[in-house]
């Protein structure tokens, strides 16, 4: 490996980096305090841009500059809070690190993204495939991941009563992971899914698996205030329109939503029984904001232009 220049942004002696582990491993550790951000200094071409911070102010003095360098950045977090790692995500950081990143983590983090300035790939080690039937549920061992290839996977919440809520549905090159362990949410093939199995691990060392799960983090959020609007129309709106920008086909009179959702699991994803749900869907056929296609089996929800 070529030697690359670490420039790392407000280090701190709380910051477990060690210039001396940096420089063993061949890599040139520059240092920039934080209130110096403004005043960008001269970077080589194979410069890795790491920040840290403890806080959301810090944060907010990071992401209100960095994306200006336009420039990939990695993101250290050393507070522990996860909203801070999802604002850092959404504010452009390709990977966030954690408090409790290791030295091993930190140098396999730094070599990909060394290799991928240099203009290298980043192949994805190709774990044997998994089929899972329409219907079952999906059962992933403890810190791993499922990265979909084929297929729908749906994530749903049990409730004392035995009741389901329908809170994801994921499809194609999309990452889920199961919290079965800590809490009552389940993975289940919403259709025939094909997908390959990776440990945390592995994620942590592919910037193309933490980029999609910068986008699962995207979405869950998405999907969250989706659920939380007031008015149940609006909800059934809102939930299709995001499974229109995962699952649509432009069609001449709208979008297609290429996925089969009955009237229970629309029910059961926007938080209301199956005749509400009927009974919304005839209103918002009638003022012209849904239609469908097909019939039985293959009725597709559909978004006009």
């Amino acid at each position: 490996m070529s030697a690359s220049f670490i420039l790392l942004i407000n280090h701190t002696s709380t910051a477990s980096i060690q210039t001396n582990l940096l420089m063993e491993h061949g890599y040139i550790p520059m240092l920039l305090p934080l209130n110096q951000l403004a005043q960008l200094p001269a970077l080589p071409h194979q410069t890795i841009v790491v920040a840290c911070f403890n806080n959301q102010t810090e944060l907010e003095q990071l992401t209100t500059t960095l994306p200006t360098w336009n420039m990939p950045w990695i993101g250290w977090n050393l507070s522990g809070q996860i909203e801070l790692s999802i604002a850092a995500y959404k504010a452009s950081a390709d990977i966030v690190l954690t408090d409790s990143c290791t030295e091993q983590l930190l140098l396999n983090v730094l070599s990909q993204r060394s290799n991928y300035i240099a203009g290298q790939s980043d192949p994805i080690v190709k774990q044997r495939q998994r089929h899972y039937q329409r219907g079952t549920l999906i059962r992933l061992p403890a810190e791993h991941i499922l990265l979909i290839n084929e297929g729908v996977v749906g994530l749903a919440t049990l409730h004392s009563d035995g009741s389901q809520v329908l809170v994801s549905l994921c499809g194609p090159q999309q990452l889920v992971y199961s919290t079965e362990q800590q809490s009552s949410v389940q993975l289940y093939a919403h259709s025939d899914v094909v997908g390959q199995v990776y440990a945390w691990a592995q994620v942590a060392e592919h910037p193309s698996l933490l980029q999609r799960l910068r986008s699962r983090l995207s979405q869950m959020e998405r999907w969250a205030s989706m659920q939380a609007n007031g008015y149940s129309d609006q909800r059934i709106l809102g939930l299709l329109g995001l499974l229109a920008e995962q699952f649509g086909k432009p069609t001449e009179q709208g979008t297609l939503i290429d996925i089969r959702l009955t009237h229970e699991q629309l029910a059961s994803a926007i938080g209301v029984n199956r005749t509400t749900t009927t009974r919304l869907l005839r209103d918002l056929r009638n003022r012209g904001l849904v239609y469908t296609a097909g019939h039985g089996a293959q009725e597709r929800f559909c978004l006009p232009s």
